[in-house]
Formats: C-alpha cells, structure tokens, sequence
C-alpha cells in the first residue's frame, strides 16, 4: 500500500501547476440596468405598451375614422389609454401592499416599482389630457 501512495505522490509532483481552474467572477451588470432588471417581464411589458400609447396618441380634434387602419390610432389607442392608466395605478396600489409585509432590500424595490409606475402615469395622463379635453369640448 505505501508503494501506490508514493506512485500516486510522484505522478502528481511530476504533472506542473497550472492556473486555478477557477473562474473569475461575472461582472456585476452596472447599477441601473440590474435596477430596471428588478421591475420584471410584465413591468416591461407594461412600460412598452405604455410607450406605444403615447406614440400612437391622435393629435388633439382628429376626428374619428371607423374603418381600415387608420381606426387603430383615432379609435383603439385613446380607449387603451385610460386602461393602461389604470392598470399602471393598480399596479402601484398592489405594490404598496406589498410593501407592508416585507423588510430590507425587497421594500426598495417595490418602492422603486411605485415610483415606476407613477411615473409612468403621470407621463399618461399629461400626454393624454389634452386630446381628453378637446374631446369634451362642444
């Protein structure tokens, strides 16, 4: 038995050293995107559409065409929009719930998600106030 512990101890002294087969740890993705990266797919997906409201937005006194592809932008965007402001503001609501039942790090993101989604609405309802207005008006 001591023969084969020695053969072992010498083919391994004979073998070199190489580097650590360790590997250097990831770098750390930089502070605002690992932030973004909290909010989460539906979030995001929230985020677009809201974007997409507020770039398919009719101006102010467009008149309303009840046919082909222009009835997307004069008809089916300005009723999406008061329904992603309300889902950005149920949002909000469910993350402040959330907020009173957890501590630490998980409290900051959901403030920040609060924030998001405020945010968010508040660009909503400015960009959109004005068409509303034109709307109510004889």
């Amino acid at each position: 038995m001591p023969a084969t512990r020695r053969r072992r101890k010498s083919a391994a002294a004979a073998t070199p050293r190489t580097r650590s087969t360790k590997r250097p740890p990831a770098p750390r993705p930089p502070r605002i995107a690992q932030r973004l990266g909290e909010l989460g797919p539906l979030r995001w997906s929230l985020a677009v559409l809201v974007l997409a409201v507020l770039v398919l937005a009719p101006r102010p006194g467009t008149p309303a065409v009840m046919e082909g592809w222009r009835m997307f932008p004069t008809l089916i965007v300005p009723t999406l929009a008061p329904l992603v402001f309300l889902v950005l503001m149920l949002d909000a609501l469910m993350a402040r719930v959330h907020m009173t039942s957890v501590q630490g790090e998980a409290l900051a993101r959901y403030r920040r998600i609060v924030t998001v989604d405020l945010l968010l609405g508040l660009i909503v309802v400015v960009y959109w106030a004005p068409y509303f207005v034109a709307l109510a008006r004889p």
